[in-house]
């Protein structure tokens, strides 16, 4: 998940981008930012999706989501078993009538996807990449849902800083 923030506190966007757990994996700031812009910042920086959903309500700061390529070419460019049947897995991707013996892939089945392709292909490299589902496979199958699963029982950040708080 990506993210622009833009404000009159700053020339230019900031641009923030999360990882599937909800953290923040990288943050690009304007070339120009005064220190007290930079002071109200420090202050609630947004680490978490849940703070910079915070910032979102309780702001100024226009916060806009990058839309991210869901494109067949980037899944099979993301994902590192090229084996097996490209063009099958296009069909799966496409909803192609002859692979609908499940549900169809959605347009948020495919953000989905791509939100947690990169740390699903990292836990195959090198010589375990044999034991990665072929691109066919992942998505007839539907594996996505798990690793969705798993990444939705993360952490509320804003949640635990206000428990905390109450203490």
């Amino acid at each position: 998940m990506e993210f622009t923030l833009q404000s009159d506190k700053w020339e230019g966007e900031i641009r923030l981008k999360y990882h599937a757990n909800g953290f923040l994996e990288s943050a690009t700031m304007p070339e120009v930012i005064d220190v007290k812009a930079a002071q109200h910042l420090s202050g609630i920086f947004p680490v978490h999706i849940s703070v910079l959903r915070w910032f979102r309500d309780n702001t100024l700061v226009r916060i806009t989501e990058i839309d991210q390529d869901v494109s067949f070419e980037q899944f099979w460019q993301t994902y590192n078993r090229k084996e097996g049947s490209k063009i099958r897995a296009m069909q799966y991707w496409e909803g192609h009538k002859n692979t609908l013996n499940r549900r169809p892939v959605t347009l948020t089945d495919r953000r989905d996807i791509m939100s947690i392709l990169k740390k699903y292909v990292s836990r195959f490299p090198g010589d375990k990449k044999q034991f990665q589902p072929l691109a066919s496979t992942f998505l007839h199958e539907r594996m996505w849902e798990s690793e969705l699963e798993k990444a939705k029982n993360s952490i509320d950040l804003l949640k635990l800083i206000e428990e905390r708080r109450k203490k």
